[in-house]
């Protein structure tokens, strides 16, 4: 009988620790999360796709991303806005990750509706007719007119 006794004893005493490694566990997984984070998934290239009007490089500093950013932590929604605001002409801008290193923004720039020629200007006209080939005749003659 007596070992019985002694055998519990060890058991309650190797219990004891299961809820300490857990912890500790959790804590190590915790500590690499963040590791991985700060180590890995910087930036290191930003690619700029679709300008015209805007050069890559106004493109790239005006979406404030700087090379060694974390590419996971960073907000798409937050640079898109940055860009509206500083680039007028950008209607749409997409934001993709490509990982490990390179963030991909893709703009699409506005295009001219309509213009406005003074009349009696000949120059104008023509140059308003060769720009707006695109558009329907009738409202381009209504502008050579002076209707619009």
């Amino acid at each position: 009988m007596p070992r019985k006794r002694g055998s519990a004893r060890r058991r309650r005493r190797r219990g004891s620790l299961g809820p300490l490694l857990r912890v500790l566990s959790v804590v190590l997984a915790a500590v690499a999360i963040v590791a991985a984070l700060t180590l890995f998934f910087k930036v290191d290239e930003v690619q700029v796709t679709g300008g015209g009007r805007y050069t890559e490089e106004e493109i790239r500093s005006a979406s404030g991303v700087e090379r060694g950013d974390n590419l996971i932590l960073l907000d798409k929604y937050r640079i898109a806005q940055r860009i509206y605001t500083a680039l007028p002409y950008i209607t749409e801008v997409r934001i993709n990750r490509q990982l490990p290193d390179v963030l991909l923004v893709e703009v699409v720039e506005t295009q001219a509706v309509a213009a406005r020629c003074w009349l009696g200007d000949a120059r104008a006209a023509a140059a308003l007719r060769a720009a707006a080939f695109g558009m329907p005749f009738m409202a381009v003659s209504a502008v050579l007119r002076g209707f619009f």
